[in-house]
């Protein structure tokens, strides 16, 4: 519950400060006064958001604190989980400065405006008469039955389930969405696997290797000719070179002793017959290896033939591109096969996820069922003390194609005020003081199944009179031995029933008008309803019907 409020430099409120206790607070006070003011400076410390606007002077800056006691509602795992102090007087302070910049505290902590946002929505209800519009909503009027059959584990775990469920769904299509692109080139990309693997590709200098083979076995008449006349020359003629340089190697050796330079020239002369002799060995055996062979060359200008067809094919230059392409096309197409089992997998466990999740959705709706004729039986006895005796209610679950966040349904609320008249949705019959009434049973039941610490209504009672203001605040009334209500009201009757109630003013100075919020005494209360009933002359009689309505 909210314990204190203060407000400095907002609109036109300069300084407030103002305490709350628990039970049943009301806020009255003339039209403009500032209550929506209120309000709005509340909202800041519950993480809406503002501008510099609301300073009402430019040059300071607004601060709004509040002081909340919270021991009592299970709050510590918030705290935890934003790594903040945990105190059973929680402070929230809200600071906007001229520059417009706004900065959020919990405990003197700094925040973010969305951490500011979700404790706020669980300390306080802001019910404003457009609020009253939610019972439209068929999202409201499914969230006011699963309150009221108090689920929130089955709904959690439905809402895990479902989140499960979705993301396996979103992959399988994905999955299936790729396989289908890829199974359309799946025939051509085996087709050219094949055709790569008929080559088989082994070695990437293969091409290189070919054509200086098919160079030999194109020339091999022309080289095996000029081979044989080489060794001729070399060593078989009359004349050969190797016969005319051993002469000289003689020659030389007979009288290498007779000077050191012949010497010399005697042993180059030997280094030269050696490697002389060398070379015709090896043009001897290369000539052997020489053989015109047109088989064999036949089927290495079809092989070479086949891999520049290759290479042009794919638009490539060497032999090894086309061994990584033939890699690459295996793995895809063992990819798209992998694909393949990964789908039927998948897809058993979408099916599986759905079987869970429909259970907990067959669950959810049966629980719901369960309390609607409780609902509906509820709300009827509480429109009756309201002034709507011939009021019905019937809550329908009108199923859907597919499940969603929700569950396998919708709720909708049918309502009827008078008597003999068909059952509508609310949104096509209620009127505005219907929707109020209806909208605070609907929030009366709703503070026995939850636990938010306050709830502030914000002239629900428009649209009434009487003694339906009297039964409507005697309703606000109940509600705050459960949490603590703050009703700003122009009733004088929903006013009365407050255990506290504080006027809204206005005053003017000779530099700007200021609003102030006061608690006020008996007598002050008894005043201030008085010139409720009878206007801005108070009676005698509106003061004997005040003190009546005060229980004084």
């Amino acid at each position: 519950m909210i314990s204190n409020l203060s407000i400095t430099n907002y609109a036109l409120i300069k300084e407030l400060n103002i305490s709350f206790n628990n039970g049943f607070t009301t806020i009255i006070g003339e039209t403009g006064a500032g209550k929506s003011i209120l309000l709005g400076a509340l909202s800041l410390i519950l993480g809406d958001r503002a501008d510099t606007q609301v300073l009402q002077d430019k040059t300071k800056k607004c601060i709004v604190e509040g002081e909340f006691s919270i021991a009592a509602y299970q709050l510590q795992s918030f705290f935890v989980q934003n790594d903040l102090d945990f105190l059973p007087q929680t402070v929230i302070r809200r600071e906007i400065i001229p520059s417009g910049r706004s900065r959020a505290f919990i405990n003197d902590t700094p925040v973010t405006l969305q951490q500011l946002k979700v404790l706020g929505n669980q300390l306080v209800d802001i019910h404003s008469q457009h609020k009253t519009l939610l019972l439209n909503k068929k999202y409201f009027q499914l969230n006011f039955v699963d309150a009221f059959a108090e689920h929130d584990d089955l709904l959690n775990s439905y809402f895990e389930q479902y989140l499960d469920w979705k993301q396996k769904k979103t992959l399988y299509q994905e999955l299936l969405s790729q396989s289908s692109s890829h199974q359309l080139d799946l025939d051509f990309k085996q087709f050219l696997l094949s055709e790569l693997k008929e080559a088989n590709l082994k070695d990437g200098n293969e091409l290189s290797t070919l054509e200086e083979e098919l160079k030999i076995l194109e020339n091999a008449e022309e080289i095996q000719q000029n081979l044989q006349k080489a060794i001729q020359i070399m060593d078989l003629s009359e004349h050969s070179i190797l016969g005319m340089l051993q002469k000289v190697k003689s020659l030389l050796q007979s009288i290498n002793s007779n000077h050191e330079t012949i010497l010399d020239l005697s042993k180059r002369v030997d280094i030269t017959c050696i490697e002389l002799r060398d070379i015709f060995t090896e043009i001897e055996s290369f000539t052997q290896n020489i053989e015109y062979n047109p088989e064999r060359l036949s089927i290495l200008s079809e092989r070479f033939t086949l891999l520049n067809n290759l290479l042009q094919k794919h638009q490539l230059v060497h032999p090894e591109q086309l061994i990584a392409l033939q890699e690459n096309l295996d793995q895809e197409i063992s990819n798209v096969q992998f694909t393949g089992d990964k789908l039927v997998e998948l897809k058993k466990q979408v099916a599986e996820s759905y079987k869970k999740c429909y259970g907990l959705a067959v669950e959810i709706s049966q629980k719901r069922a369960a309390v609607i004729p409780e609902i509906e039986k509820e709300i009827c006895l509480l429109l009756i003390d309201l002034g709507m005796p011939d009021a019905r209610i019937q809550i329908n679950q009108h199923s859907i194609d597919e499940i969603n966040v929700n569950g396998k349904e919708e709720i909708v609320f049918y309502f009827s005020a008078n008597k003999g008249g068909s059952l509508q949705e609310i949104s096509k019959i209620a009127s505005g003081g219907e929707l109020s009434r209806l909208m605070l049973c609907i929030k009366h039941l709703l503070a026995n199944k939850t636990q938010l610490p306050t709830i502030i209504f914000d002239e629900i009672d428009t649209g009434v009179s009487g003694e339906i203001a009297h039964k409507m605040g005697s309703l606000m009334r109940q509600m705050s031995n459960k949490i603590q209500v703050i009703g700003i009201t122009h009733l004088p009757q929903v006013a009365a029933k407050g255990d506290d109630q504080l006027l809204v003013s206005k005053h003017n100075t000779q530099e700007l008008t200021e609003t102030k919020l006061s608690k006020l005494n008996m007598n002050e209360r008894i005043h201030e309803v008085a010139k409720m009933l009878s206007g801005s002359e108070v009676t005698s009689t509106a003061i004997s019907n005040a003190k009546e309505l005060l229980g004084g």
